[in-house]
């Protein structure tokens, strides 16, 4: 495994990572629909279960919205393309940081 080749990916790869993640923020707050000077509701009862079996109660009212919006109908999809780039992205640093660790600590060998 030659770490100056994951060591090269990850300076192309980080800058590319910062800018999908301000493009993602820019992207998401221009079409979320919500004003952000307004304090949010904290005084109200928010009827948590910790029950397994609800755990994904109340899922498809969080998400339909993203989905099934007729104004531009790519936006939930979008948004989870972004969400799975920047995922991937993560999962490979945090490759190459393991791939550092070994090459780290089998130097003490």
């Amino acid at each position: 495994l030659d770490m100056y080749y994951l060591y090269g990916s990850a300076f192309v790869l980080l800058p590319i990572a910062i800018l999908l993640v301000v493009l993602f923020e820019v992207y998401h707050r221009s079409w979320v629909g919500v004003d952000f000077d307004i304090e949010p509701y904290g005084e109200q009862e928010q009827n948590q279960d910790t029950a397994f079996s609800g755990l994904f109660r109340g899922f498809w009212e969080l998400t339909g919205p993203y989905f099934t919006v007729d104004d531009p109908p790519t936006n939930g999809r979008t948004y989870l393309a972004i969400i799975f780039t920047l995922a991937a992205v993560m999962l490979y640093f945090l490759f190459i940081w393991n791939a550092w660790q070994k090459q780290f600590w089998d130097a003490f060998q």
